[in-house]
């Protein structure tokens, strides 16, 4: 005798999955740290800072996807870069593998970034990319920091 699942019962969980953010799509958040992470960008220094403490002091759990999606998608080059410098306060083991990913980036400042959290952290640092890097790297601000992550 074969137990065969009803239909209904395979698309509920898919549609359960897909809710969860299981299919690989990029988690944006929603509500007052979406508000936050938007503010991180604002000219206005107490609102940014205002934005950063509501950001940190969010459950990790909702913060560093949200941080990870505003990185990798947030239309403002400020607010990545400084999402990026919240999400590296929250040790998430993904860190690294972001880290990797935006060593490429058009935005100098999240390569200098990068590259800076490479020296504080030199086992996660991946040596024939830096290596790589450094004759591509044009930045005068951001060479410093490649040269330091090799180090």
């Amino acid at each position: 005798m074969s137990h065969r699942r009803p239909l209904s019962w395979v698309i509920a969980v898919c549609v359960t999955l897909a809710g969860l953010g299981v299919t690989g799509e990029v988690v944006r958040a929603q509500g007052p740290l979406a508000a936050a992470i938007d503010s991180l960008g604002a000219f206005d220094f107490p609102t940014r800072m205002a934005a950063a403490r509501t950001i940190r002091r969010a459950q990790a759990a909702e913060a560093v996807p949200a941080l990870t999606a505003a990185v990798k998608t947030h239309k403002d080059s400020y607010v990545r870069y400084r999402a990026l410098v919240l999400l590296t306060g929250f040790d998430d083991k993904g860190t690294p593998d972001l880290i990797v990913s935006i060593m490429g980036d058009r935005n100098d400042r999240l390569r200098a970034l990068a590259y800076e959290w490479f020296e504080g952290h030199p086992a996660s640092a991946p040596l024939p990319a830096l290596i790589e890097a450094l004759p591509r790297e044009l930045s005068e601000f951001v060479r410093p920091a490649l040269t330091r992550a090799m180090a």
